[in-house]
């Protein structure tokens, strides 16, 4: 019996992976705050990243490549929205 390989969805991973890299690198800005360890935080912040981000993929998984196209990018606006609000103070 020959395994088939299933493709990877590339839309799967644009939608996991920039929220777990942009939300892991926070934790050196909180963890100052918290008193927290920071690799600590950035492994928590990491898997709430990842959490969030195969949430947003589980609403949109089904829907045409046009509307995927168009919610990564609304994803990606909001994750630098946030990531330049944070910063910015």
């Amino acid at each position: 019996m020959i395994m088939e390989k299933k493709k990877p969805d590339i839309f799967q991973l644009l939608f996991i992976i920039p929220p777990v890299i942009i939300l892991s690198k926070f934790a050196s800005e909180f963890a100052a705050v918290m008193g927290v360890n920071n690799i600590l935080l950035a492994a928590i912040l990491g898997g709430a990243g990842a959490l969030l981000g195969l949430a947003f993929y589980h609403v949109v998984h089904k829907k045409n490549q046009w509307i995927k196209i168009g919610a990564v990018v609304i994803e990606l606006m909001v994750l630098f929205a946030i990531m330049i609000w944070v910063w910015k103070k």
